[in-house]
């Protein structure tokens, strides 16, 4: 089993960015394409993009990624799956259920 994302429940701000686009993409694709968990993703770009556990539930982790000081990634990831559920891209505002 490799690891990738699931955008199916995915919300994005409107007006991100472009370069919290390009951070976004970039780590999605170091899951994706380089299947590398979401922690080593976020820490292959750099100390900018920090990797944070917000909290537990079962085998899911709520967790998000710093795009910049304003825009956050926040995903649940099942680490059994490997698979990251993108909830959404953009602001600090959390998700329902997070």
């Amino acid at each position: 089993m490799t690891w990738g994302t699931n955008t199916e429940h995915q919300t994005v701000v409107p007006q991100l960015p472009q370069a919290c686009k390009d951070t976004y993409n970039a780590w999605a694709a170091n899951i994706n394409n380089r299947h590398q968990d979401p922690r080593n993703a976020a820490k292959s770009l750099g100390k900018e993009v920090m990797y944070e556990v917000l909290k537990t539930s079962g085998k899911n982790k709520y967790c998000s990624i710093r795009l910049s000081k304003e825009h956050r990634v926040y995903f649940i990831q099942n680490d059994d799956n490997q698979v990251c559920d993108i909830r959404k891209v953009g602001s600090h505002q959390k998700p329902s259920g997070f």
